[in-house]
């Protein structure tokens, strides 16, 4: 009973592991960041979150006042 104390009190005092699970802890928490963080700038599996989203978006309102310029320029020479 004795052996089993003498290495179980040790195992309390042994603080070498902590430092691991504090290091495991810490890179953890920064992968779960740098996920969530890449899948906001990135967007979703649909594509139409984030960045992409954004990008998107702002290409068809460009699109769309290409199209709506181009047609009032014409309109405007046939009318003269």
């Amino acid at each position: 009973m004795s052996k089993t104390y003498a290495a179980f009190s040790e195992f309390l005092r042994d603080k070498s592991g902590a430092m691991t699970i504090e290091y495991i802890t810490i890179a953890a928490i920064g992968t779960v960041l740098a996920i969530a963080f890449m899948y906001q700038i990135g967007g979703g599996d649909d594509g139409d979150a984030g960045m992409t989203g954004l990008v998107n978006a702002l290409s068809g309102e460009l699109g769309q006042a290409t199209t709506n310029i181009e047609g009032s320029v014409q309109g405007a020479g046939n009318g003269s």
